[in-house]
């Protein structure tokens, strides 16, 4: 049982960039608009907005 599933291959993803960066964007923008864990509170004069 357990030899079979070491000696399958690894399932790879064509996609794999495409994924990367569309889960990093919608990551990013949820941060900037919602601002969880307090980041609204932090001050700073380099802070965008």
């Amino acid at each position: 049982m357990t030899k079979s599933i070491f000696n399958k291959p690894y399932p790879h993803s064509l996609n794999k960039w495409r994924i990367t960066i569309s889960v990093s964007l919608f990551i990013a923008f949820f941060i900037v608009v919602f601002q969880p864990f307090g980041l609204s509170e932090y001050q700073n004069s380099t802070k965008p907005f």
